[in-house]
């Protein structure tokens, strides 16, 4: 008698710490029994193949639905180069108004910002030493070439700090040249 015979001959049942084993199948039942395994594992390569395949599958167009919806959109304020160009000339902008380079923050001025604002105007922000430190908050685009960005300008003083809150205005004059429209 085969092992395998021997399995499905007799069946053992745990009860508790109890074990009983019982002859439950009768011999013409396991010829049966044996048929249909050796049926089984004989398809077993074609079941494998196919089911394979049905997981690729499944997995291919499921996953191409959650690979497109999973890609984050652009928006409007974080629209690629042109938001990060503006961020950093307005970056650059702060940085030389927080150093008191004036020739730096004259040059990143556009012709409109240079036009509405007097040069002693200019010479006092630059020559103050109230900037101490500055926060730029994230920026909101405007207009094609055009963003805002909230700033805080940390000011010191033998009291206490100073806050004061600002929007600077960036703009694309041309060729990625990005200048200083609106002054903090």
């Amino acid at each position: 008698m085969s092992p395998l015979t021997q399995i499905f001959k007799t069946r053992i049942f745990r009860i508790g710490s109890l074990k009983l084993s019982t002859e439950l199948v009768p011999p013409i039942a396991v010829l049966s029994v044996d048929s249909r395994i050796i049926n089984f594992m004989s398809g077993l390569s074609v079941r494998i193949v196919s089911g394979i395949l049905f997981c690729f599958l499944l997995v291919t167009l499921s996953s191409s639905p959650l690979a497109a919806a999973s890609r984050p959109r652009p928006t409007k304020s974080s629209a690629g180069g042109d938001y990060a160009r503006a961020l950093a000339a307005a970056d650059h902008f702060l940085q030389a108004w927080q150093g008191g380079d004036i020739e730096t923050g004259i040059v990143m001025l556009s012709g409109k910002a240079k036009n509405n604002t007097n040069r002693d105007d200019l010479d006092r922000m630059f020559a103050s030493s109230a900037p101490a430190a500055y926060e730029i908050d994230r920026g909101r685009f405007l207009r094609h070439g055009r963003y805002e960005f909230p700033v805080v300008l940390l000011g010191t003083s033998p009291k206490k700090p100073q806050r004061r809150f600002s929007r600077i205005v960036v703009l694309n004059t041309s060729n990625n040249d990005w200048a200083i429209d609106k002054l903090p």
